[in-house]
């Protein structure tokens, strides 16, 4: 890679690593002005009661959702975390898919 190219890709990584920071904060920074929502109670609820899959929801979800019950309790912030963390993380997922089928910067 000539040194302009490889500056650009580490600007661009950055730009991108930034995205995915910003859009966590914003998450994290109005989490509290936020309650359950229904579907989040239902998602415990199924996990109480585990089973092989629902009409709604695939197994997983319950299993999950019971684990984190387990390991952080019911808490409103642990809650939103985890999709606010993974809303980052799918920032930087679909840039790199972007990159790999061949997009451009401006992609």
């Amino acid at each position: 890679m000539s040194a302009p190219t490889d500056l650009a890709a580490r600007r661009t990584n950055r730009l991108i690593l930034a995205i995915a920071f910003f859009n966590i904060l914003i998450h994290l920074l109005v989490f509290d002005h936020l309650e359950y929502h229904r579907d989040e109670l239902l998602y415990f609820s199924l996990g109480l009661h585990p089973a092989w899959g629902y009409a709604t929801v695939p197994p997983l979800t319950g299993w999950l959702a019971a684990a984190m019950a387990g390991l952080f309790g019911y808490s409103l912030f642990v809650v939103k975390l985890f999709p606010a963390l993974l809303s980052g993380v799918l920032v930087v997922l679909m840039a790199a898919i972007t990159r790999e089928l061949g997009g451009q910067r401006y992609a």
